[in-house]
């Protein structure tokens, strides 16, 4: 039953996540806090607030629990009394150099989770930098500065988005990728880009599957070219699984490079995503009711909706189960570790063998997607270690108005392992990817296949 939303007004700071939100009778307002101060990331109506956010419960009248709408993690809020209490507030922009170098070393020292994983002295980079910092300091200046400080981090979830320009933290490219623009004439070089997803779709059937030729059925695309599927050899089926969005038939889904940022955004574009997956995914396990094996090739899968790879790995689930956990820095601890579960869907699904291929492709989301798989029994990861990159983006909005991305959260396995940084590890090793990719990859799936026919010869 929804919540009155009478009962939200006032002040609300969360646990973890560095957000405050604040109710009125005819708005919304959502900033992301520092220590330090609070900067205006979105708002909207009543409505617009329910669009963004589902199962809104509170516990009591101090305390609130809510989802993003249609997703998966659960965020706790705890009732304020005064806002913004001794906080300097910034409803427009602020460009003042200093301060926005403050709150950039702040939202890091408040909610990066992994400084001590890539042994980094956030604190010690900080001060190195600061003496460089004056009122005088121009855009360009102080975007050249964050971007020397964000290098040793490594990780492919920070970033700056300062106006047009996005400045990336240097990350360790463990896959070929210059060998992987190559073989695909990739126009742009992002894994989970729209042109990514267009041009490799329409040469796997030439590249990745071209040793079955003579065997396979006709290749089927759904979701805008995200799914294509087969019977790859008598018995074995095939689903390629390029990134985990971007399904649903509307121009904005089409076009989509990235997910909307904003909650009431977000909730409405999640929805309909969803919907065409399920859709796809009905008929994609129609198809595979005959098989006696099935593999899901996400060596090139961009990320996307963590939500997406569970609603697959429910296909594939015949039971309620742990998939994997996720909890978020807090200070120097984290918030209360949260689980994640499969459950058997209640439409065609398939309970058979599955082979899950795995590559340092296999980016963000797609790495949560072989953790859920990893969880299921009757599922075997094939390849080589993922990316590396699991925790969800944290935003944040910088005084100046540019946007800051971070990695907050902690994924662990139903074994409590941390794969950040190394990356969900296989099964059973495959050759590595390298500079000749196109072997590489065809390689791979032909061990595959030949792995699920020995095994199946064993079983029989």
């Amino acid at each position: 039953m929804p919540i009155d939303y009478s009962e939200l007004l006032g002040h609300w700071r969360s646990i973890g996540y560095n957000r405050l939100l604040s109710f009125d009778t005819d708005h919304y307002r959502l900033y992301t806090v520092t220590d330090q101060q609070c900067s205006l990331y979105d708002e909207g109506t009543p409505e617009e607030f329910h669009q963004g956010y589902h199962r809104i419960q509170c516990s009591d009248k101090d305390n609130l629990s809510l989802y993003y709408a249609h997703d998966l993690t659960c965020y706790h809020y705890h009732r304020i009394n005064t806002f913004p209490d001794e906080r300097p507030i910034y409803q427009c922009s602020n460009h003042d150099p200093v301060i926005n170098f403050e709150d950039f070393c702040q939202v890091f020292s408040e909610n990066y989770a992994f400084f001590d994983l890539h042994s980094n002295d956030w604190k010690g980079i900080c001060d190195t930098f600061r003496a460089q910092v004056s009122s005088n300091t121009h855009n360009d200046e102080l975007a050249e500065i964050f971007r020397q400080m964000i290098a040793p981090l490594r990780d492919g979830h920070i970033y700056i988005a300062a106006g047009q320009e996005q400045i990336r933290s240097f990350s360790v490219n463990r896959g070929p990728r210059a060998a992987l623009e190559k073989l695909f004439q990739l126009p742009e070089p992002g894994i989970s880009l729209r042109s990514t997803v267009d041009t490799i779709s329409d040469k796997i059937e030439n590249t990745v599957l071209a040793p079955f030729a003579a065997t396979r059925s006709t290749l089927k695309t759904a979701g805008n070219k995200v799914l294509s599927w087969c019977e790859l050899e008598k018995g074995i089926g095939y689903l390629n699984v390029l990134r985990l969005f971007g399904f649903a038939d509307t121009p904005e889904h089409r076009t989509a490079n990235d997910l909307p940022h904003k909650p009431h955004d977000c909730g409405p574009f999640l929805q309909a995503d969803m919907a065409a997956l399920n859709s796809a995914l009905d008929i994609i396990c129609q198809d595979m009711n005959n098989m006696d094996a099935l593999i899901i090739d996400a060596r090139i899968n961009g990320g996307g909706f963590d939500r997406a790879g569970l609603e697959i790995a429910n296909r594939l689930s015949d039971r309620k189960q742990t998939a994997y956990y996720k909890k978020a820095r807090q200070g120097s601890q984290h918030t209360a570790r949260q689980a994640i579960t499969t459950t058997s869907h209640c439409g065609p699904t398939f309970h058979k063998p599955v082979y899950l291929l795995i590559s340092p492709f296999t980016l963000s989301a797609g790495e949560i997607f072989a953790l859920c798989l990893q969880a299921l029994p009757h599922v075997q990861l094939l390849g080589e270690p993922t990316c590396g990159i699991l925790s969800d983006n944290l935003f944040h909005k910088l005084p100046n108005g540019w946007e800051i991305s971070l990695s907050n959260e902690v994924y662990e396995s139903v074994d409590n392992i941390c794969y950040e940084s190394i990356g969900v590890a296989p099964d059973v090793e495959l050759p590595r990817l390298g500079q000749n990719l196109l072997a590489d990859l065809q390689q791979g799936l032909i061990d595959a296949v030949e792995l699920i026919q020995e095994q199946t010869a064993i079983s029989n």
